[in-house]
């Protein structure tokens, strides 16, 4: 299989080559060429910015690996459900008062160096990554799971995991990557760890590494040894996958167009979806995806605290209009705060479309009928009602807007500390949001402003509107999109419960929860307390019903995938697209686990013949796959995870000594994903001095200090920054060079002035004019 990514600032080209068995009507039923993939990335001869792609993280992100290539996990999610389903794990069962998991390893597993998988492999994986500081390279932290005690061996195949109290996020230890302790026991610092440099990776997944060149080129090959899995009842497997790099999505889209290659792997940008759609050369799949559109609401505010008014005004945004305009039909309608990708978790009968004014899509609101919703609705927290217009921003035709407890909103708005009189609502977009989409919100604003609500439309900058979200709480509503929900509905508990919220919007680190509810509380404990995935599931349902009853989040639409794919090829979707696992070795896994069909069922392996026999990087390359019933042939393109970039905020710029220095990376952002890891070098020494995205620290001494700040996103990338600091020693000398003032008194010592009468409490590190403002106002107090 060819794999090729696009996109980005990169120019050269990243294919990813697959050569499959096929199968009537399946993957790659098209003839005597092979599958082809592109990814982006650096220039040849370039020094990679992303580290090693296959690190512990990146082959279950990349296309390389993740599609489950050279790591094997316990279990992994159904692509089509979310549901969790046996892998390298046939069977496990909670035990001992719901205390202790029990999983038990397939029969036969080994390395890819010959080594057996066992039981002590999965024991020490778990305890291995349990260290918070792994958590960007491995992707699941078992120390997230707060009662996990640790994972022991209970003979070769079977290992516990054990728990202080019921924890229903067990699930998310048997899906980590099962590393090799034999490989792994000697890393100490995985960040830095290089397994291609290192004989590796060593692995237990049905992929070996036959060729790795940095980011330029990667070429995977099916192990000849490769164990079975539970998939359905056909096992066509792709034998070899080689991801180069490529040049952007255009040429990507090209290759598929022109017979070069099979898919893109990558999802394409909208605007460039709508301009293939019905292309001849081109089908688009589209996969439903981990993520969804949002509009949030601050609870901390009147009239934003009653879910009546927040209901109401959900209920005016014309979620047809997004998805036909914004997203140009490449979307569905939103309802649940769980994407539609992960149905187990959904109730039988979902809500379904919660817009209820308007006739059509892009027709304008139904005035009469938005007024009735509001003032009909019996659980309302405010008293409602329309009177003269007062803001100068509505638009209703009987110029009157609405009012809260007998005075109009502008008066009765209020800010995070129960002030009145803070004006129009506001809603903030990001101004990255392309114009179409955009207009989606202008459409609500409008709509709003017709039924008499006073609002308005804010477009801000991507950094400012995170912190004013997730630091500050300074928000009445913004809009926004989630992605990488966690197939474990854990996911739900980070964004609604309030742990993970600051209730009164007085402290400014990061939360999840910026809207500040917490009427899903008790559902949502209960999930994490259900061992049991039945009641789990149970309870984290009546949690995203709560959440969609109360209304702090209105879910707006789920996103979609789209991948340009070449005609007659067939793809097994998922929330990661069609580069995953179950495309490759061939079918979609058995729920519950299942019996793996037996070797014999399918075909034996085919012969590989490749034109040229030694390709340059981007050159093209032709595969010729023979089978005794099939001749098959596959090529794909992808795009690699895009790295963050790291910026640095120095507050005071020119600090003094002893001076608190606050060092902020929000500015650091992710194109494509979140970053989830900080580390602060002070000094540049190679010692780690903070985690956190912001750090404080008071420089001793003058002097030049090189600030190091590194940042790490979901998917493993990273990227570094450096800035220097000039502490300069500004204790103040008053009276000349001496510092000794002409009455005895002394100066400089902070300790000493705030002994002596008239000086207040001064710090012997302010600056010259706050020196002088506190001798002027000593002298006025001596004459007096």
């Amino acid at each position: 299989m060819n794999v090729g990514s696009s996109g980005g600032h990169a120019t050269d080209e990243t294919a990813v080559r697959g050569v499959a068995r096929g199968r009537r009507g399946g993957v790659g039923r098209r003839g005597r060429r092979g599958r082809r993939v592109g990814t982006r990335g650096t220039r040849p001869g370039d020094e990679p910015a992303r580290g090693d792609a296959l690190a512990v993280r990146r082959p279950l992100e990349r296309p390389a690996g993740g599609a489950g290539g050279v790591y094997d996990q316990g279990l992994v999610f159904h692509p089509a459900t979310g549901e969790p389903v046996h892998w390298a794990f046939e069977d496990w069962s909670v035990n001992d008062g719901r205390r202790s998991v029990i999983a038990t390893l397939r029969e036969g597993l080994t390395w890819t160096d010959g080594e057996p998988v066992t039981a002590e492999d999965v024991a020490f994986t778990a305890e291995y990554v349990a260290d918070d500081a792994l958590f960007p390279f491995v992707g699941t932290r078992p120390a997230a799971v707060s009662d996990f005690i640790g994972a022991v061996a209970v003979d070769d195949r079977r290992v516990r995991y054990s728990f202080e109290a019921p924890d229903g996020r067990w699930q998310g230890l048997l899906a980590l990557p099962i590393l090799p302790e034999h490989v792994w026991s000697s890393v100490s610092t995985p960040e830095e760890y290089r397994p291609s440099r290192n004989g590796g990776p060593v692995g237990s997944g049905p992929f070996v590494v036959e060729r790795f060149e940095s980011e330029l080129r990667v070429t995977l090959r099916q192990r000849d040894d490769v164990h079975s899995y539970p998939l359905g009842p056909t096992t066509h497997a792709v034998q070899e996958i080689d991801v180069v790099l490529a040049n952007g999505e255009a040429e990507a889209v090209d290759r598929v167009r022109t017979g070069q290659a099979d898919a893109v792997l990558t999802d394409l940008q909208v605007s460039r979806a709508a301009d293939l759609r019905g292309n001849n050369g081109v089908d688009l799949v589209q996969s439903p995806s981990d993520g969804f559109e949002y509009a949030a609401f601050n609870l901390r505010r009147t009239p934003l605290d009653d879910a009546a008014l927040r209901r109401t005004l959900a209920n005016a945004f014309d979620e047809r209009y997004l998805v036909e305009h914004g997203f140009r039909g490449f979307h569905a309608e939103g309802d649940l705060p769980i994407p539609d990708a992960f149905s187990y978790l959904r109730p039988s009968s979902p809500p379904g479309d919660t817009y209820a004014f308007p006739g059509s899509s892009g027709s304008p609101v139904d005035v009469d009928a938005a007024r009735s919703f509001l003032l009909d609705q019996g659980d309302a927290g405010h008293a409602y009602s329309f009177d003269d217009a007062v803001s100068g921003v509505t638009t209703a035709p009987d110029n009157r807007e609405l009012y809260v407890d007998g005075e109009p909103l502008v008066d009765a708005h209020t800010d995070n500390d129960g002030a009145g009189g803070q004006g129009t609502l506001e809603v903030a977009v990001p101004v990255a949001y392309p114009a179409p989409r955009r207009d989606a919100y202008r459409k609500w604003v409008e709509d709003l402003q017709r039924i008499g609500v006073p609002v308005e439309l804010a477009v801000v900058e991507f950094a400012e509107l995170i912190r004013d979200a997730f630091r500050t709480e300074s928000f009445d509503c913004y809009v926004l999109g989630w992605r990488l929900f966690q197939p474990s509905g854990e996911s739900l508990y980070r964004w609604f419960h309030s742990d993970s919220a600051d209730l009164t919007g007085d402290d400014d680190a990061f939360v999840y929860n910026a809207t500040g509810y917490e009427g899903a509380d008790a559902a949502l404990e209960s999930a994490r307390e259900a061992m049991d995935p039945a009641r789990r599931r149970e309870a984290l349902v009546d949690a995203a019903e709560r959440v969609y009853e109360d209304c702090p989040m209105a879910i707006l639409g789920y996103r979609r995938s789209v991948q340009p794919v070449a005609p007659g090829t067939s793809w097994v979707r998922s929330p990661q697209g069609v580069a995953n696992r179950f495309t490759y070795l061939g079918g979609e896994p058995i729920p519950g686990g299942g019996t793996p069909p037996t070797p014999e069922d399918g075909p034996s392996a085919p012969t590989v013949e490749t034109r040229p026999a030694n390709p340059q990087v981007g050159a093209s390359v032709t595969f010729e796959v023979v089978e005794p019933t099939a001749t098959t042939s596959v090529t794909v393109t992808v795009r690699p995870n895009d790295p963050p970039e790291a910026a640095v905020d120095v507050s005071p710029a020119e600090p003094s000594v002893g001076e608190q220095v606050i060092f902020d990376a929000e500015g650091s952002t992710d194109p494509d994903g979140t970053i989830v890891h900080y580390e602060w070098d002070v000094g540049d020494d190679g010692n780690v001095d903070g985690d956190g995205q912001t750090l404080s620290h008071a420089f001793e001494e003058a002097g030049e200090y090189a600030v190091r700040l590194r940042v790490v996103d979901d998917a493993g990338a990273d990227a570094t920054t450096r800035t220097t600091v000039s502490v300069t020693d500004t204790t103040p000398s008053l009276f000349g060079e001496s510092g000794d003032d002409p009455g005895g008194e002394p100066t400089g010592d902070s300790t000493q002035w705030e002994a002596t009468p008239g000086f207040g409490v001064v710090s012997a590190a302010v600056a010259a004019g706050g020196a002088l403002a506190a001798l002027a106002r000593r002298a006025r107090e001596m004459a007096e």
